[in-house]
């Protein structure tokens, strides 16, 4: 699920709290479990990006579009043909969503593995 054309992030779209930094969680189905590590950045055009690691597939650096919203994100993962939606939890260091591919949504919560970027 791609997302929009005209959902493209500003500066303007600055999600609470900070977004910047690496965040890390687990993906955990009936018979595996498989890490995922997200970093995000904002650019120098001020539009939100980052890239995906998912180390038990050998697979780091995917890039990924960044979709900020007021309390949460939204982020495409092309190369694996995924899609992860979450929110902040009280607090700012874990994001709570799931991530779908497919046809198939998998809770997975993002807890934050640096300290947050300076803004």
């Amino acid at each position: 699920m791609p997302l929009p054309a005209h959902a493209t992030p500003s500066a303007a779209a600055k999600p609470h709290p900070p977004l910047a930094g690496t965040w890390a969680g687990e993906l955990i189905t009936a018979d595996t479990s498989r890490r995922v590590i997200v970093h995000f950045t904002l650019r120098q055009d001020g539009r939100w990006g980052g890239t995906l690691d998912s180390p038990e597939q050998g697979r780091t650096a995917l890039p990924v579009t960044v979709l900020p919203l007021p309390n949460g994100i939204r982020v495409h993962c092309p190369a694996l043909h995924g899609v992860y939606s979450g929110n902040f939890a009280p607090g700012g260091k874990t994001i709570v969503g799931h991530w779908a591919e497919k046809s198939v949504r998998i809770p997975l919560n993002l807890l934050r593995a640096d300290p947050p970027a300076a803004p």
